[in-house]
């Protein structure tokens, strides 16, 4: 294992577990910075990578890469899954964006905004946040001037405890939503501060298998799996389930294997990557953020599951980006 967000050192430290360490896949990242870099050096070395916690839509359109493969959804999962419910059932057309300042939010924000303006939205402001702010207030004080129908947050890790935690002392009366969630740190916020509609990649309450394995894994590391745990454990079982497969270690043949692979995690759907863009075709959740009265466990029962999307009668690809913005062009195997 390694561990790093600048992407020059996971270069380095990529290049270490290949040539030193003869790995045979890597998996991992949540930077999506580190994931690019990390895909040009596996892509030179042909070992296969699965991307579990980086968002960015270039991973997998226009710097995509034969032997990346991402089971972390990405930004137009994302965003498809909020936006068209709170155009569509909340009527909520006025937004006011709130992003973090660097490639992730760049990308997310890009999405966001083609999403409002096909819906004919308005966008009422936006403000790039610099990574690891601890002060919101600024920030704040313009969205309670605009008077938006919803505060679409586009921030990451603790950017995002940091805006939870100040929106709710601000008090501000507009619902906040965003184009991304992660259960930690909305556990770090706190049950109660963090209200709101968010899409989620996965929450152990959405059906009987998830919860089961969610107490197996309670009692292995004595806390609950949050997202990031989810997507970590798919991309093994793939990883695993391409080798037995094939019977070979040989990157190419795992990579091969995966194209297509077909295969049941927790969702009580068949899952499997695309071919153009290696990403994994899944539904996703609405979740609601819940109050303290309204918890269980004040330290992690922090949502309710809404909906599924796209629904069981709907393709999987409903979501994902679009036939018509592929400018993937994948390397020869």
């Amino acid at each position: 294992m390694e561990d790093e967000v600048n992407p020059g050192v996971a270069v380095q430290k990529a290049r270490k577990l290949i040539e030193k360490d003869k790995v045979h896949a890597i998996q991992g990242t949540v930077s999506s910075a580190c994931a690019l870099a990390i895909g040009d050096v596996v892509q030179r070395a042909k070992v296969v990578f699965v991307n579990t916690g980086s968002n960015s839509d270039e991973i997998r359109n226009n710097r995509c890469h034969r032997y990346v493969f991402s089971t972390e959804g990405c930004n137009t999962q994302y965003v498809s899954t909020i936006g068209n419910w709170l155009i569509k059932n909340k009527k909520f057309n006025r937004w006011y964006f709130i992003t973090s300042d660097y490639a992730f939010g760049h990308d997310l924000l890009r999405v966001s905004r083609n999403l409002l303006q096909k819906n004919n939205g308005m966008e009422l402001g936006s403000e790039l946040v610099p990574t690891g702010s601890t002060d919101f207030s600024s920030y704040l004080l313009k969205i309670k001037n605009a008077k938006p129908d919803t505060v679409f947050h586009n921030l990451a890790g603790t950017d995002q405890t940091n805006f939870y935690k100040q929106y709710k002392e601000f008090g501000l009366p507009f619902p906040v939503a965003g184009g991304v969630c992660d259960t930690a740190p909305a556990w770090q916020a706190g049950v109660g501060n963090v209200l709101g509609m968010f899409p989620l990649v996965w929450y152990h309450t959405i059906n009987k298998e998830s919860a089961a394995w969610a107490e197996k894994f309670l009692k292995l590391y004595g806390k609950l799996p949050e997202n990031q745990a989810w997507c970590d454990y798919v991309g093994a079982k793939c990883i695993l389930g391409a080798i037995a497969k094939t019977g070979s270690l040989e990157g190419a043949k795992i990579g091969q294997a995966l194209v297509g692979f077909k295969i049941d995690c927790l969702k009580g759907r068949e899952l499997y990557f695309r071919e153009w863009d290696n990403q994994l075709m899944q539904p996703m959740y609405i979740v609601r953020g819940k109050t303290r009265e309204e918890s269980s466990d004040k330290e992690t029962d922090i949502f309710e599951v809404v909906e599924e999307i796209p629904r069981k009668n709907e393709p999987l690809t409903a979501i994902a980006i679009p036939d018509s913005e592929n400018v993937c062009k994948k390397e020869p195997w």
